[in-house]
């Protein structure tokens, strides 16, 4: 799950959220990251 899928579950205000990137460097673990939900439609990291 990135940004953009959280944008799209209908959290629609910029802040924090707890995202679980498709990657080989965090093992699958889940990250708390600043998620952009106005700028050019919102779903930016």
């Amino acid at each position: 799950m990135d940004c953009e899928e959280v944008l799209h579950s209908g959290h629609n205000k910029s802040g924090v959220y707890t995202i679980w990137p498709r990657s080989r460097m965090t093992d699958d673990r889940p990250l708390e990251v600043f998620c952009d939900m106005d700028t050019d439609g919102g779903g930016w990291t």
